[in-house]
């Protein structure tokens, strides 16, 4: 069994993003197969890097407000909500609230 404190794991800052982290809670490290368990956390202002992967992910909104961009659709999500993000679409999340956008995101360790 692994149990951590969210905090407890580095935030690694996100080169490609604008004020943007990642904490990876869970991942092949831990022992994990089969999917990453990751916060992300977005400062008032930032967002993420507009990108896509070939895998898709779910993302839930723990803390915060964000404008999120999947393909040609914009949408304001606030905490509390789930997202779901296909596969090979262009996807960024910007946080337009006053507080740190902090988001769980599950993906896949290996391509489907």
């Amino acid at each position: 069994m692994i149990v951590k404190y969210y905090k407890d794991v580095p935030l690694e800052s996100d080169p490609n993003g604008k004020k943007a982290g990642i904490r990876w809670l869970l991942s092949k490290k831990d022992g994990a197969k089969n999917f990453a368990m990751r916060m992300i956390e977005v400062e008032p202002g930032g967002s993420t890097p507009l990108h896509s992967h070939p895998w898709e992910h779910e993302v839930y909104i723990v803390e915060g407000e964000s404008k999120i961009k999947i393909g040609d659709e914009d949408k304001n999500v606030k905490e509390e909500h789930a997202v779901f993000v296909p596969s090979g679409v262009k996807h960024t999340f910007r946080n337009i609230g006053e507080k740190t956008l902090r988001m769980i995101c599950v993906i896949p360790l290996k391509e489907e």
